[in-house]
């Protein structure tokens, strides 16, 4: 999650650093970055046109960036809410076969068991994170591996990992034009997989692991997101084997993290001649300072 926001930070920072190189063409370069700001006011306190509209086209990605981010992060609350409101109007009793699970599990109070015939279990809510199970599920494993699926969920109640996949999704949404953003994103669900996979497994890693081979051979899928291609498989491994490889090689990755690299370092790129020469005007005019001193 962090590396994702990182980089949307960095991506925020952009205009800055676009301001800073472009701060010579403006007239008021050469000083600090206070020194800047103060510049950037009195341009835009003047009205001077040629500053307003590179100063709109500096900030207004960083700007539409962010937008896009909050819009999406409303969307996926309204379109959550109104899959729960459906799902939760299928609630039915806990058996005591459950109820027995939920107390091992920790989860009193907080799980609630839909009557469906799709098979499922994920964390939801924000102010109070629960856990829904379909009737389905409940049938097709057996207790051990019910209650391994239980503790896993239980751990992302506790890590607040519905909180952190709703800002993830966002953002790696966001940055779709960056084919780094969505191969993070993917690796920093993975990571947070696994972790609840070695909290479950601590004590009985078989169970949980006959669990996800079960739903592996079934082609399970959950109501809220699909399982990556090969996710189930890879958690599998890593129960087995303990190998924990998270972020996989794929061919568009090279390109995805190029093409950041070009976007991060693109004013320094273009502004390259311009600080050469700026650099040489100073040192030119530094000599002559000191020739005039020797001679005098």
């Amino acid at each position: 999650m962090w590396a994702l926001f990182g980089l949307t930070a960095v991506l925020t920072a952009l205009p800055f650093l676009w301001l800073a190189v472009a701060a010579q063409s403006f007239g008021f370069g050469g000083g600090g970055f206070g020194d800047i700001l103060r510049g950037c006011i009195r341009a835009l306190l003047s009205g001077e046109i040629s500053t307003l509209l590179t100063l709109a086209a500096l900030f207004l990605p960083a700007i539409l960036l962010w937008t896009q981010v909050f819009w999406r992060i409303g969307q996926s609350v309204r379109k959550t809410k109104r899959m729960l409101k459906s799902l939760l109007q299928r609630k039915i009793a806990l058996p005591e076969r459950l109820r027995q699970l939920v107390n091992v599990a920790k989860l009193q109070g907080r799980l609630v068991l839909i009557d469906d015939p799709a098979i499922f279990a994920f964390a939801f809510g924000l102010r109070k994170p629960r856990v829904a199970l379909s009737s389905a599920l409940t049938k097709i494993l057996a207790d051990d591996e019910l209650l391994a699926v239980l503790q896993h969920e239980a751990y992302h109640l506790r890590r607040r990992d519905v909180l952190r996949h709703l800002f993830v999704d966002a953002l790696q949404k966001s940055l779709g034009f960056m084919p780094l953003a969505r191969s993070l994103a993917e690796a920093d669900r993975l990571a947070k997989e696994l972790a609840a996979d070695r909290y479950a497994g601590a004590s009985d890693p078989e169970a949980l692991a006959s669990a996800l081979l079960r739903l592996a051979r079934l082609g399970v899928t959950t109501k809220v997101q699909p399982a990556a291609s090969g996710e189930l498989e890879q958690r599998i491994m890593a129960l087995c084997h303990g190998k924990k490889r998270v972020l996989s090689w794929r061919p568009g990755l090279l390109p995805g993290l190029l093409l950041s690299l070009l976007l991060l370092t693109a004013p320094l790129l273009l502004h390259a001649n311009n600080w050469l020469g700026l650099e040489l005007h100073s040192n030119a005019n530094t000599i002559l300072q000191h020739e005039k001193t020797t001679t005098c």
